[in-house]
């Protein structure tokens, strides 16, 4: 395995890069890979970390995440069909990925809260009414283990869930 670089955000430019990836490095002999200090982990498992960034936060401001849910019929990130996911990170019909709403979902059934409203409230920007949950601002739990520089996007703090989903994932060569 041989790290190539850090991609940082890849939003809806994700295929573009993907295809440039098949074209530089060759079909299936490159990944995506999360550094966890001296180990790479892959997706499934970074979506672990990540929820558990906001199963820590749903402490931290848990009449914030109570109001939602008592208001929420559902979450979703980027398009109203992200509800198809549910509970299931590896299941992304969009063209850029969403995990938010997934760990929120994910949170929910761990903390053993039911979603009591008839509203589909989307965790973006400011705009929508669940912004204080978009990974930009929920704090990772374990800000040391966020590799550095720093690569995230100006909307987001430097110590946020974000901040560790951007800054430790890396592209990697297979062979």
């Amino acid at each position: 395995m041989k790290l190539i670089e850090r991609p940082g955000f890849l939003g809806k430019e994700k295929e573009r890069k993907y295809l440039e990836w098949d074209e530089r490095f060759g079909k299936d002999n490159w990944e995506l890979g999360w550094k966890w200090g001296n180990i790479i982990i892959d997706f499934e498992w970074a979506c672990k970390i990540y929820e558990d960034a906001y199963f820590f936060d749903s402490f931290n401001r848990e009449r914030l995440w109570k109001k939602l849910f008592s208001q929420a019929r559902d979450f979703y990130d980027n398009d109203k069909s992200n509800v198809q996911s549910r509970t299931n990170y590896l299941e992304q019909e969009s063209s850029s990925t969403h995990i938010q709403d997934i760990s929120v979902r994910r949170v929910g059934i761990r903390r053993g809260w039911e979603r009591d409203g008839n509203e589909l409230i989307q965790i973006r920007g400011p705009e929508t009414k669940g912004y204080q949950l978009m990974p930009g601002i929920v704090k990772f739990h374990i800000p040391e283990m966020i590799e550095s520089p720093n690569i995230v996007p100006d909307w987001a703090d430097p110590l946020s869930v974000e901040a560790f989903y951007q800054n430790n994932r890396w592209l990697y060569i297979k062979s």
